[in-house]
């Protein structure tokens, strides 16, 4: 697979989403990267609980926590990163752009 140069957009190839499945993911895309919805919507049935369409921090870490395969600590430690990477990104984006994602 060839890289590509950076981007400040941090865009993410839907196309190439089978690449980054691991043993604790959400089931959210199988192994040929097709989107699975019913899996997407139960992230939220079973894990929202200040509102519908959405997930607090702690609900997140809460179905992080939950979602976690017994021993699979590479997979454990691949979703602490891309959580930490996903929580900078409004960050990064406002000191590349100047405006406030809020």
């Amino acid at each position: 697979m060839q890289g590509k140069p950076f981007s400040k957009d941090f865009p993410i190839e839907i196309r190439n989403i089978n690449f980054a499945k691991h043993t604790s993911d959400s089931g959210v895309f199988d192994k040929d990267g097709r989107f699975i919805e019913s899996k997407f919507e139960e992230i939220f049935t079973n894990n929202a609980r200040t509102r519908p369409d959405a997930l607090t921090s702690d609900e997140l870490e809460g179905f992080l926590k939950s979602n976690r395969q017994p021993k699979d600590y590479g997979g454990w430690y691949d979703l602490t990163i891309l959580t930490e990477v996903h929580s900078l990104i409004p960050i990064l984006a406002f000191f590349i752009s100047g405006v406030s994602p809020d």
